[in-house]
């Protein structure tokens, strides 16, 4: 039982989430990390941060990492073998100005083989804040300040939009 725990120094501290003892201290972004995500196995720590990468740390062993550059924040696939992160494009807009906002992209990566799967071209104008994935990994889910969105993890379709207002998944 672990708990991860980062914030502005850009560094990750992974404690024993029973005693609250400090384990590993990770180092390697460059800015504050602003996501956190577990492996579904619990044996990989995935780190998004400001400094636009995304790093894949064997939490195991505290030593080596996969860096994936261009995006922000990211989220595992329930196999454990991909993980979806929303691009760079986005990261200096202000999120409460929706018009400050451009086309965006999420991106697929495959952690495995390093391998960037697909492009989820946004083309709409609300700011990215969250991304989730479906228990069946066929679809990711984003939460907009307008609203929630759905994609297609194959073909990268946005199969629902709900712009009611509400944000959060």
């Amino acid at each position: 039982n672990q708990l991860a725990a980062a914030g502005e120094d850009g560094k990750i501290v992974i404690y024993d989430a029973t005693s609250g003892e400090e384990k590993k201290v990770l180092r390697g972004h460059g800015s504050a990390v602003q996501a956190l995500s577990w492996s579904p196995d619990g044996e990989q720590l995935c780190s998004a941060s400001n400094d636009s990468t995304v790093k894949i740390w064997d939490a195991t062993s505290s030593s080596g990492f996969q860096e994936f550059s261009g995006c922000t924040f990211a989220s595992w696939s329930p196999d454990g073998r991909r993980f979806a992160c929303k691009s760079t494009y986005e990261s200096n807009l202000d999120p409460a100005d929706e018009t400050d906002a451009a086309e965006t992209a999420i991106e697929i990566y495959d952690v495995f083989s390093n391998a960037h799967i697909l492009s989820i071209q946004r083309n709409d104008r609300s700011v990215l804040l969250w991304l989730e994935w479906s228990p069946n990994g066929e679809t990711l889910v984003g939460a907009t300040l307008s609203g929630i969105k759905m994609w297609d993890t194959s073909s990268g379709k946005k199969v629902a939009n709900y712009d009611d207002g509400r944000t959060w998944c």
